[in-house]
């Protein structure tokens, strides 16, 4: 596995590579081998450890990540922030492993970084929809059309139902939804989608995980 991962690496860090080896021999045609923007974004941090540049971690602190890189290991997923050109946060991972010579000498790392701004984003969106749930006293559930099984759920839904998050994501919508068929629902649920908005409040039971049916107008 760890012979597969360097190979990965060793694939993409080749255009850095090419362009490190142009610079030493003021070759212009291996500086190609990154784009201009990769090489102005190359020029901000050569010759220097990472936490010498204006960047914030995220995975562990500064020194914890110092001692993985004395203690010549291999590291994955290190991920640190900085300041885009735009002012706005980019997300980058990085991953490296020790390189050594024949005679065992440390050369340095090899690796290779992603940008993960969007994941992060997306996390981050995540996040604040996941808060907006559970700020909600009312009971919601996200449930897929498809299988008709439920997806996600706030706070409220539990404590409403007396049921844990992780007894009712996956199951099917008739486990709280009583007295209608998966059918029926689906059919409701595709009319619904399809109107883009409830023309009135339909009522329905709720049934709690004590068996008890509870009254609710969605």
């Amino acid at each position: 596995a760890l012979a597969a991962y360097q190979r990965r690496i060793l694939s993409r860090a080749a255009p850095f590579d090419r362009y490190v080896e142009g610079l030493r021999e003021g070759d212009e045609s291996k500086q190609a081998a990154l784009t201009p923007a990769a090489q102005r974004g190359a020029g901000l941090f050569l010759g220097k450890a990472r936490w010498e540049l204006p960047l914030t971690p995220l995975s562990c602190g500064w020194e914890e990540h110092r001692g993985t890189l004395r203690s010549r290991r291999a590291f994955r997923d290190f991920e640190f922030s900085h300041a885009g050109a735009d002012g706005k946060p980019r997300y980058v991972s990085t991953s490296g492993y020790p390189a050594f010579d024949e005679a065992g000498g440390f050369l340095g790392y090899r690796g290779i970084a992603r940008d993960i701004t969007a994941r992060k984003q997306s996390e981050g969106e995540l996040r604040r929809f996941r808060a907006a749930l559970d700020i909600s006293a009312d009971s919601v559930f996200l449930a897929d059309v498809d299988s008709m099984r439920i997806i996600d759920m706030n706070d409220a839904a539990g404590r409403n139902l007396g049921y844990e998050r992780e007894e009712l994501v996956g199951a099917e919508v008739t486990k709280v939804i009583a007295g209608r068929s998966l059918e029926d629902l689906r059919a409701a649920y595709e009319r619904l989608i399809e109107a883009g908005a409830a023309e009135e409040l339909v009522r329905m039971l709720h049934r709690r995980k004590d068996g008890a049916l509870v009254p609710v107008e969605v």
